[in-house]
């Protein structure tokens, strides 16, 4: 079936092409590449195996690839003394690693130590969360409350 891709304030859909009408800005997938789309999401979510000539274009693995790219970030971001996530460790116990960008309070952004769960939030983007963090972690943050 045919698909139409919409932007819809900030959000991307996918649409039956059927089920509505072109509007500017949409992409139009015809039968064919929505196929080749399935084909790749079956394989990779459900462990399908793949079209034969879609497997034959592949050049290297996936996860080797990302396990190169993650461990070049590490060498990067291990030099500037921030994790992945562009996150510095956590000044209550020293965690390194397991510091992600979160949402708190529903769905507002906020950062969080998933050792020690100590939670900086909630922030109006995440941006000014991972600031905080960061001033938090150096010492230099002070509440606005």
């Amino acid at each position: 079936m045919a698909i139409r891709i919409r932007t819809v304030g900030d959000t991307v859909v996918a649409l039956c092409a059927a089920e509505t009408d072109k509007k500017e800005g949409d992409i139009y997938l015809d039968d064919n590449i929505h196929h080749a789309l399935m084909d790749k999401f079956c394989h990779e979510l459900l462990d399908y195996p793949r079209d034969p000539v879609a497997e034959s274009q592949k050049l290297r693995d996936a996860e080797e690839e990302l396990n190169k790219w993650l461990a070049d970030q590490k060498i990067k971001t291990e030099a500037d003394g921030v994790n992945v996530e562009g996150l510095k460790p956590c000044r209550q116990c020293g965690e390194k690693e397991a510091i992600s960008k979160v949402k708190c309070f529903g769905n507002q952004p906020g950062v969080q130590c998933n050792s020690c769960c100590v939670l900086l939030g909630p922030y109006d983007i995440i941006e000014e969360a991972v600031e905080a963090w960061n001033l938090w972690s150096d010492g230099e943050f002070v509440s606005e409350n």
